[in-house]
C-alpha cells in the first residue's frame, strides 16, 4: 500500500497529472476540429509542461533547485530534466508560428514567475492578474497552438473556441482560489478575498453556464461537441458545489485538475459509440 501511495504522490507532485490535463484539452481541441493530434506535438507539450510546472513549483530560486539534498526532490529534479531534454528534442517538429507562440508563452511564464525588478513582485503575488495570466497561458497552449500547428483557418468558430477555453480555465481555477484562502496573504487581494467564498462560487456557476451557452453560437458543431460539453458543464457544477475553503488535499489538485481528462474520456466514448 505504501508503494502505491508513494507512486500517487510522485504522480501529482511531479506534475504528470497537470500535464495529462493539458494534453487532454489539446486533444479535445483537435477532435472538434476533426484533426488527429500528432505524436510530436503531444510529446513536446507533455514534457515541456512537466519541466515548466516543476520549475515554477520548485525552482524559482535556481540555486535551490540545482543543489538539493532531499532524495525525493532529487527524483523530481531528474524527472524534470529528462522531460526538458525530450521537449528540446521534439520542438523541432513544430512550425515557425507555433515556436513564435511558445516564445510569447515563455515570456508570460517569466512574468508570472520571476520578478522583473528587485522591488517589483512577480504576478504570482497579485490575485486577479495572476488568474487572468494563467487562463491566458493555458488558452494559448491548448487552443491557439493546435490552430497554428495544423494550419486551421481562423474564423468565427475559432474565436468562440478560444473564448470558451479561457472561460473554462477560469472556472477550473475557482476551487484552487477558494482553497488558497487558508494560506493567501490579505494583500494578495484574490477574488475570494475581495468578494467572499459564496460570491466566488456564484461567479464560477455563471461562467460555467456562459461557457456552455457559447457553444450554440458556433456555425459548425462537431457531432459529439454539444453532449460532451453538457457533460463537462455538469461536472463543473458538481465541482463548484463541493468546493469548500477547507477541502481535502486532493480535491483541487487531483479531482478538479482531472476534469479535462474525464472530459476527453467522455469525448472518446461518444466517438466510439
Amino acid at each position: 500500500m505504501k508503494f502505491f501511495k508513494d507512486v500517487f504522490k510522485f504522480y501529482l507532485r511531479s506534475s504528470i497529472h497537470v500535464s495529462l490535463a493539458v494534453i487532454s484539452l489539446i486533444w479535445a481541441t483537435c477532435y472538434f476540429l476533426n484533426k488527429i493530434p500528432g505524436k510530436e506535438l503531444s510529446i513536446f507539450i507533455f514534457s515541456s509542461t512537466i519541466a515548466t510546472y516543476n520549475f515554477i513549483k520548485y525552482g524559482v530560486e535556481a540555486h535551490k533547485y540545482l543543489i538539493v539534498s532531499n532524495r525525493y526532490q532529487r527524483g523530481i529534479q531528474l524527472f524534470s530534466f529528462v522531460n526538458l531534454v525530450l521537449a528540446f528534442l521534439y520542438i523541432g517538429y513544430l512550425n515557425k508560428a507555433s515556436i513564435l507562440l511558445l516564445l510569447i508563452v515563455a515570456v508570460l511564464i517569466g512574468i508570472y514567475t520571476i520578478p522583473v525588478y528587485p522591488r517589483i513582485k512577480n504576478l504570482r503575488n497579485y490575485g486577479i492578474p495572476k488568474v487572468l495570466l494563467v487562463a491566458l497561458v493555458w488558452t494559448l497552449i491548448t487552443t491557439v497552438l493546435p490552430f497554428l500547428q495544423y494550419g486551421i483557418a481562423w474564423g468565427w468558430d475559432s474565436y468562440i473556441a478560444i473564448t470558451q477555453r479561457f472561460i473554462l480555465i477560469l472556472v477550473l481555477m475557482v476551487p484552487f482560489e477558494i482553497r488558497d484562502l487558508n494560506v493567501d496573504l490579505p494583500e494578495l487581494r484574490t477574488i475570494p478575498q475581495r468578494i467572499g467564498e459564496l460570491a466566488t462560487k456564484g461567479l464560477g456557476y455563471f461562467l460555467a453556464f456562459v461557457y456552455f451557452l457559447l457553444t450554440f453560437l458556433k456555425d459548425q458543431l462537431h457531432p459529439s461537441e454539444l453532449l460532451s460539453k453538457g457533460f463537462l458543464l455538469f461536472m463543473l457544477v458538481i465541482a463548484l458545489a463541493l468546493t469548500r475553503k477547507r477541502q481535502s488535499g486532493y480535491f483541487a489538485s487531483f479531482w478538479v485538475e482531472g476534469l479535462p481528462i474525464l472530459w476527453l474520456g467522455m469525448i472518446w466514448l461518444l466517438e466510439t459509440f
